[in-house]
């Protein structure tokens, strides 16, 4: 293919090659061996100037709101995190909770109306479409507690993790993602 072509001499003719993790930079280093030590692992980070003043306490008599700020994708098994959303909502602690779900679904945007999204018959769920980078603080601010679903995946990168670490929100996570171990 003329993409590994162009790849090849990129890779030839770089003095440095930055990937986002290392399964990327170990997938590109046994594609191009001879290239190997001219490659990197930078990771994503986040805009901490998005993020001042994300931190404020719940409002006691309001319902807990919980937010997923993301790209929702069928890499994730969403089924089985909004089926653990419906038992949680039947705690006490958590009546009237919501879920709040900013980003993309799908990774080309808008490609299944639901994509990801649980059924309709699940309660206290709603989809507000991508967000601008803008105003993610204002959506951080707005939540209580965010939802981390995270593909378990060679691919996927740090930033999404970092930015909700800064948030100082307390953290979902179903324990399965390859990054949950962050949070324990």
């Amino acid at each position: 293919h003329h993409a590994h072509a162009w790849e090849a001499r990129l890779l030839r003719r770089a003095s440095a090659v930055s990937l986002v993790n290392e399964p990327m930079r170990r997938w590109y280093a046994e594609r191009h061996p001879r290239r190997a030590d001219r490659m990197f692992v930078l990771e994503n980070g986040y805009d901490a100037g998005l993020l001042s003043d994300t931190i404020r306490t719940p409002e006691p008599d309001r319902p807990l709101r919980f937010g997923y700020v993301g790209t929702l994708t069928d890499q994730y098994d969403n089924g089985a995190f909004w089926a653990g959303w419906e038992l949680a909502l039947r705690e006490p602690e958590l009546a009237g909770a919501t879920a709040h779900v900013y980003g993309h679904l799908g990774f080309f945007g808008g490609v299944a109306p639901r994509h990801g999204l649980p059924d309709a018959s699940v309660g206290g769920v709603t989809y507000h479409g991508p967000v601008a980078k803008a105003d993610l603080g204002e959506v951080y601010r707005e939540l209580d507690a965010l939802l981390f679903l995270v593909p378990d995946s060679p691919y996927v990168t740090s930033g999404k993790t970092y930015e909700y670490m800064a948030t100082g929100k307390p953290l979902v996570a179903d324990g399965t993602s390859a990054n949950a171990h962050t949070f324990e």
